[in-house]
């Protein structure tokens, strides 16, 4: 007759070593996943995330100016008879210059701002039944800039690139 004690306890200690090899490889996976899940859900962190990872990049005042500038080649505003426009001559910007613009017309602190403004927008969509994401940029702080000097500064920098 076969031991049903021995064998029973053999697949037992398979089953068990099984056992602990999957939770050893899976441990570490479920951290990540934890971790991750905690960053994604939150638009606190996922602000702060994004904001550090804009900064990397560049950040968003380049994006902004790219965006700005974009599109126009560089001889657009030397071509005779064709009026210079304000996108034109913005192309013709250093990489500094430009940084310079953005950084005079868009705050940090505007920028952070709008950055977790959308997060908590587009997260309050997910919550709900909209079909789209209601989100909104505040643009006073930009107009007041403006106001105050930043068009100004824009037109001089625009005017001494044109002589």
């Amino acid at each position: 007759m076969v031991d049903l004690r021995g064998c029973l306890g053999t697949v037992a200690r398979l089953l068990a070593g099984v056992l602990t090899v999957l939770f050893v490889l899976t441990l570490p996976l479920s951290v990540v996943a934890f971790d991750l899940g905690r960053v994604v859900f939150s638009p606190a962190r996922m602000g702060i995330l994004l904001d550090q990872s804009f900064d990397q990049a560049g950040g968003f005042r380049r994006l902004a100016m790219e965006a700005i500038t974009g599109g126009v080649d560089s001889e657009a505003g030397s071509t005779e008879g064709v009026p210079l426009s304000l996108k034109g001559a913005l192309s013709f910007l250093t990489p500094q210059e430009r940084d310079y613009l953005a950084e005079r017309l868009l705050p940090p602190d505007w920028v952070r701002e709008q950055l977790q403004a959308g997060l908590d927008d587009i997260y309050a969509w997910v919550d709900n039944d909209l079909a789209r994401p209601n989100v909104d940029i505040d643009l006073r702080t930009v107009k007041e800039t403006l106001r105050q000097g930043g068009a100004d500064e824009l037109i001089e920098v625009v005017d001494e690139l044109c002589r």
